[in-house]
């Protein structure tokens, strides 16, 4: 909404305002904890040696790349079905309202139920809702039903994070923190491949192809994430 009404480089500017204020609330509430020894980045990417994180990290890769390649090519999505750039705030306020409960609806599944159980269930209904999603922008259907789609790829997206970090740390209990960080650096860059993937998809056939191939990612993170891992 910022960067509709006042430009893009607005935006920038509202998120260095976010990270002062941020930074100030962490430098007066944290306590002082002491740093983590130093290690060679080759015991940091040793539990990569591990199948069953390495798999794990191989699952979390494909769900960034899948299911942010959708997130983040949803304007031309959107555009193609009826709805303008001006909807898009509000289409990113309901992804974002819906992530923050289903976070904690991921960490509840993996406490509940296990962690691999947890992260099985959360994959499927990604893989689900992503399908659907695709089905949806291939029959052009009108914008109400692909609103009510992205709510609930939007519950599975953000629930994932939870079970698939539970899963590591379990994988890997004499390095979980090192594990852990191998994580999330898969999902950042399954967030730099779906920018470049979902870009070569959108500019060449069209952006319909996207929910397709982010529905194939996460059926191979699936199959990558079904095999049992724990330690």
């Amino acid at each position: 909404m910022v960067g509709g009404r006042w430009g893009w480089r607005t935006t920038f500017a509202v998120i260095v305002l976010a990270a002062l204020a941020a930074l100030a609330i962490l430098a007066t509430t944290l306590p002082n904890l002491p740093g983590a020894p130093r290690q060679p980045l080759a015991t940091r990417l040793a539990p990569l040696a591990r199948p069953a994180i390495a798999r794990l990290v191989l699952a979390v890769f494909l769900c960034g790349t899948g299911g942010l390649m959708f997130y983040t090519y949803l304007a031309p999505l959107l555009a193609q079905a009826g709805l303008s750039r001006q909807h898009l705030p509000l289409v990113l306020l309901e992804v974002g309202v819906i992530g923050v409960p289903s976070a904690f609806l991921g960490g509840w599944l993996a406490d509940t139920y296990g962690a691999r159980r947890a992260r099985l269930v959360v994959i499927g209904g990604h893989v689900i809702a992503l399908a659907i999603l695709a089905a949806l922008v291939a029959a052009d259907v009108h914008w109400p039903l692909l609103i009510v789609a992205i709510a609930l790829w939007s519950v599975f997206a953000w629930a994932l994070n939870p079970p698939l970090q539970a899963s590591t740390m379990k994988a890997a209990p004499d390095s979980p923190m090192a594990a852990v960080a191998l994580n999330i650096s898969g999902l950042y860059l399954g967030t730099a491949a779906a920018a470049a993937l979902g870009g070569l998809l959108a500019d060449d056939p069209r952006p319909a192809w996207i929910p397709p191939a982010a529905t194939i990612l996460l059926v191979l993170a699936w199959l990558s994430a079904s095999r049992r891992t724990e330690a």
